[in-house]
């Protein structure tokens, strides 16, 4: 099996050629020799791993400061490798994209982080499911998931499941990120806020998203997305509609098999944007490889094209990686330090935009009154946040504990109570 690098002018000639037994057409391959690139840790150089800083334990000691580089206690970029690296996996449904990912991880050391779960949100740190709570309250404001939408994807509350689904994406990867900076690691995900948008599109052109929710959702992804650094690698895994209804059928998951959304309607809507415009989009940034995945393939040609790849170009002038050809080693510190120190602030912009112009997504106070005394009447300990432990944090974390707590709280009250 041979690779593709796309470069925008390949991927508009193979994507709109004809499809040959659900192979992709009029894209060469093309197979790139250098020296620095991503490669499997067996085979890495000893000594590069040896003289690696420790990772940084940014979960029990999460305030990284300048003093910690200006002191010389920290560098970041002396934790980087070769296989610092973000790669995501994207495909349609059933495209077999967490297989891919776990086997990727596994070959490259890299963390496997899975697409997230809306059940993140509806289940608290008490183990409390809000979604049990859903028939007390308005339609409009159930706790919606995706086997809701599966089995209704008329729900009023479909609306505000695009939104849950571009905040899961947006917070995961700003976590990729402080992972990659504190330990050196790269990360593989299954798809990205990037790529998010193809979901919205798609549910759009059938029928399930209305018009000005489809407008507020890119203007809010305009007003956040940017202060991400994209992937350094995008692989897609290409499988035809009809392919993954027999796997979906196959795997026999009785909400998605008996569905009203996962129709060849929607199904090839989402390979439609998938082609048309996201992996376009993304071949300016980052590199792009594709797959005919419709009879899956073997894992160790996807590992042995990753490892053609240059990964490092540095050409000031060029888009290709401009998120990651950092001048200066103090701008490792500084993105370090915003998605560190300053995630909260990131995630706030996801809900400081007003939704009072957006009827498929405004809450009058009648209703969201009612939810709330709902939830604080019947969900236990409703408001309060876990305890912090001092024998687990670091000094400076019990001295910036007011800080710590108030972002807790924010994102427990928004992210697990109203949700909105």
């Amino acid at each position: 099996m041979s690779f593709i690098r796309l470069c925008t002018t390949r991927l508009i000639a193979g994507l709109n050629g004809a499809r040959n037994g659900h192979q992709m057409l009029g894209i060469q391959s093309l197979v790139v020799n250098q020296c620095k690139t991503m490669i499997g840790v067996e085979r890495m150089d000893p000594e590069v791993l040896k003289n690696k800083r420790k990772p940084w334990p940014y979960k029990t000691k999460p305030y990284y400061t300048y003093w910690h580089y200006l002191l010389d206690l920290d560098i970041t970029p002396e934790r980087f490798d070769q296989n610092t690296k973000i790669v995501v996996i994207e495909g349609n449904k059933a495209s077999g994209k967490e297989v891919v990912a776990q086997a990727l991880a596994k070959e490259f050391g890299l963390l496997y982080l899975k697409e997230p779960d809306l059940e993140e949100m509806y289940i608290n740190h008490n183990g409390f499911d809000y979604r049990s709570l859903n028939k007390y309250i308005d339609e409009l404001v159930h706790a919606i998931d995706e086997k809701m939408f599966y089995e209704n994807p008329h729900h009023k509350a479909v609306q505000w499941l695009k939104m849950f689904y571009y905040y899961q994406r947006f917070e995961q990867y700003i976590d990729a990120l402080v992972h990659l900076y504190a330990t050196g690691q790269g990360i593989v995900l299954e798809r990205s806020p990037y790529s998010d948008f193809v979901f919205t599109d798609a549910m759009h052109k059938c029928g399930f998203l209305n018009d000005d929710t489809r407008d507020f959702y890119f203007r809010l992804r305009h007003n956040t997305i940017y202060d991400l650094q994209r992937p350094h690698l995008v692989i897609y895994l290409d499988v035809s509609p009809e392919e993954c209804l027999r796997r979906i059928k196959a795997r026999n998951i009785p909400h998605e098999v008996n569905s009203k959304v996962l129709t060849k309607e929607y199904l090839q809507e989402i390979e439609n944007q998938y082609k048309k415009r996201y992996l376009q989009e993304a071949s300016r940034h980052s590199e792009v490889l594709i797959y005919d995945w419709n009879k899956y393939g073997d894992i160790d040609d996807v590992v042995d094209d990753i490892e053609k790849i240059k990964l490092d170009e540095w050409d000031p002038h060029l888009e290709k990686f401009e998120d990651w050809n950092l001048w200066e080693e103090d701008e490792f510190e500084f993105f370090r330090n915003l998605y560190t120190n300053k995630k909260y602030k990131l995630m706030q912009k996801l809900s400081l935009m007003p939704v009072y112009d957006v009827p498929s997504l405004w809450v009058d106070d009648e209703i969201g009154e009612h939810r709330d005394k709902i939830y604080k009447h019947m969900v236990p300990n409703y408001g309060i946040t876990p305890s912090f432990d001092p024998s687990k944090t670091s000094l400076l974390t019990r001295l910036l504990r007011w800080r710590n707590t108030s972002y807790k709280e924010d994102t427990d009250f928004n992210c697990r109570g109203p949700f909105y």
